[in-house]
């Protein structure tokens, strides 16, 4: 819901020539990027251990960074959403158990 408010507040294009991929073509608009906030808020929230976070933190930079790579994303929009789901991660871990 987080990211579909923020796509439709900014109406962001994607970036220009995608080279073809196997992966569907996003329709939405590419900022921030969900999938980089998708897996910063899970690194946050998820792991037990300082070494599982690292870890989980290193796999969600990972994922943002593909997302540049396969040309879906701008910098920008990956880094917005690395900011987005750190907070609203940092957030979420706060109010739970």
């Amino acid at each position: 819901m987080l990211t579909r408010l923020l796509k439709h507040h900014f109406a962001k294009p994607r970036p220009d020539g995608a080279p073809a991929t196997l992966a569907r073509t996003p329709s939405s608009s590419g900022f921030p990027s969900g999938h980089t906030l998708a897996a910063f808020v899970s690194a946050v929230v998820l792991p037990r251990t300082s070494g599982g976070r690292a870890l989980a933190l290193a796999v969600a930079a990972m994922v943002g960074w593909s997302r540049v790579v396969v040309g879906h994303h701008r910098c920008a929009d990956v880094l917005a959403g690395a900011a987005v789901g750190s907070t609203a991660g940092a957030a979420l871990a706060a109010v739970l158990p």
